[in-house]
């Protein structure tokens, strides 16, 4: 058991931090959506990436629909709190009572360091209570709220800054209207340019020190990995993970991996590809098919959380302007809360992205940098075109960096448009993605 002096020591800390709000800090656009989970009875998970804005989310939120609670909030973080256990909830309860908090709503960071921290949110949930938690691994999140909160919780997923909140912090006010102007959108470009570089991890885009990103990979290795799976093995650990970065955008091959790290089964590689999804650093995309077993079976695409992550370990943006830009168009249709996979048309002909909505097919996306070659554009609309009448589709994008037209085939509709006008236009906007 905690000390109790210690814990609340901690706790008059935390709350003066909590209560603080750095400089220049812009609200997030899941604020807005998360109205209706505020209303709800139920408790409130955010899971992401390590440093990716969680804590700062759970600050606004405090703000905007409490601003006159006394919070109870504690971030499991802090180093004090190293020997805190599933027994200590209770004392916690108590030093929050002790402390004139509104013991009716928790905002809880981190809870996942804490075994057995699902009991007790079960507990004083059916009691009444409010939660607002946030974790960094999705699968031990999604297996201990599966195993005590079924039916008693709302999820969302929280990724680092979009190109609209970038632009915000920048404090440039994108307008619809000007994009015809050729000064207004060669400074709008320029700002999609450096997002799609140097991605929107909140700390990165705050100070720009490269050695963040780096920090921040360390972090995610050493802290979220190693440390919670106990392995052994850390070089094996980092040659998987860079391999992964540095093949954005393309099928992974484990057994290609497997020779590489010199691992003694596939199995090894897979699990430890596992661990960097989990933690929300990789993210593998499947194939859409209509077996369950092709879908398993099949080569996974690669994507990453963050461009600036990608282009300081593995992958150089230099280089790979175009793997680039198809990450970010990952990460926007990620932020939807829908299901993306990847799809093979008639012939081989590879599409980038489908997007599903529970068992509908709602969106279909080529990611190409440049179209210049006629080739090369031929060869992207008749993908596009095969995938629209297969999936049974009468429009689909077609993503680059600069170029915009129509384009009609029969029936069908390719819209071509600059991911940066997409992102800001028509993508669609970031949900709660409420899953109970």
């Amino acid at each position: 058991m905690m000390d109790s002096r210690l814990l609340r020591e901690v706790v008059l800390d935390q709350r003066d931090q909590f209560r603080s709000q750095p400089p220049h800090v812009i609200e997030r656009e899941q604020l807005e959506a998360l109205a209706g989970f505020v209303r709800s009875p139920h408790a409130v998970v955010i899971s992401g990436v390590r440093r990716g804005g969680k804590s700062t989310l759970l600050r606004q939120i405090a703000r905007r629909y409490y601003p006159d609670a006394a919070h109870c909030c504690l971030s499991f973080e802090d180093e004090r709190l190293l020997h805190f256990s599933a027994a200590d909830f209770d004392s916690l309860l108590g030093v929050f009572a002790e402390l004139g908090g509104d013991t009716s709503v928790f905002f809880l960071d981190e809870v996942q360091v804490v075994d057995g921290w699902e009991r007790f949110v079960r507990r004083t949930v059916d009691r009444g209570t409010k939660f607002y938690l946030t974790g960094s691994n999705a699968s031990l999140l999604s297996r201990e709220i599966g195993s005590r909160l079924t039916g008693r919780h709302l999820t969302i997923e929280l990724f680092p800054f979009s190109f609209r909140e970038c632009l915000e912090f920048a404090s440039f006010h994108f307008d619809p209207e000007r994009l015809h102007q050729v000064e207004y959108r060669g400074k709008l470009k320029g700002q999609f340019h450096e997002y799609l570089r140097s991605g929107g991890m909140p700390e990165y885009v705050r100070f720009g020190e490269r050695e963040i990103l780096r920090s921040i990979y360390a972090d995610i290795l050493y802290r979220d990995i190693v440390a919670r799976h106990r392995l052994g093995d850390v070089r094996m650990l980092r040659e998987v993970a860079y391999y992964l970065l540095s093949n954005l955008g393309n099928l992974a091959s484990f057994n290609k991996v497997k020779g590489l790290v010199k691992a003694g089964s596939v199995n090894t590689v897979i699990r430890y590809a596992e661990y960097l999804a989990d933690s929300y650093l990789v993210f593998t995309v499947n194939k859409l098919a209509w077996s369950v077993k092709e879908q398993l079976i099949a080569p996974k695409k690669v994507y990453c959380v963050d461009n600036g992550i990608c282009d300081v370990v593995g992958f150089r943006f230099s280089a790979n302007e175009g793997r680039f830009l198809e990450n970010a168009v990952y990460l926007a249709l990620r932020r939807t809360g829908r299901e993306v996979f990847y799809y093979v048309a008639a012939k081989g002909r590879e599409v980038d992205f489908v997007v599903r909505d529970g068992a509908r097919v709602v969106g279909l996306y080529q990611v190409c940098y440049d179209l210049t070659d006629p080739d090369t554009k031929q060869r992207e609309v008749t993908a596009l075109t095969a995938a629209m009448a297969e999936l049974d589709l009468d429009e689909s994008f077609l993503l680059t960096y600069d170029d915009e037209e129509t384009v009609r085939v029969d029936s069908k509709t390719i819209h071509v448009l600059p991911v940066y006008k997409w992102l800001l236009l028509e993508g669609q906007p970031p949900a709660a993605g409420a899953k109970p």
